[in-house]
């Protein structure tokens, strides 16, 4: 459910002061909020592919019922998923020409003024 809200609050505030107010003057806030957002895809593509692994691995290879213990596997779940994401997240921040796309689509660079927001801040 975390990984949930981190991946959909970024969208949310983006997309909703853009269609209000038009397009934000910080980019190093929206930089922040596009990281966050990456964060929390790449979070959740890996907490799928962990549960699926999983499921795999212990339901068709070893042929036992899926048991996770609170403390020893939840643990090394939420350090490789928190890790390889960061690192991943870092790797698409700095290379990725689709973060560079969502910087320019939320700044609003090149500016386009012929365009009419719903509420004018001036």
């Amino acid at each position: 459910m975390l990984v949930g809200v981190i991946c959909m609050t970024p969208n949310l505030f983006l997309i909703d002061y853009r269609n209000l107010f038009g397009p934000l003057d910080n980019q190093t806030l929206v930089r922040v909020i596009l990281c966050i957002r990456t964060f929390g895809n790449f979070c959740n593509f890996f907490i799928c592919m962990e549960a699926i692994l999983f499921w795999y691995i212990s339901e068709k290879i070893f042929k036992a019922q899926p048991k996770m213990d609170d403390v020893g596997m939840a643990e090394c779940f939420v350090f490789f998923t928190v890790t390889l994401s960061a690192g991943l997240t870092l790797l698409a921040y700095s290379v990725g020409p689709l973060h560079h796309y969502f910087l320019i689509k939320y700044t609003g660079l090149p500016f386009d003024l012929s365009q009419k927001y719903l509420l004018d801040p001036m």
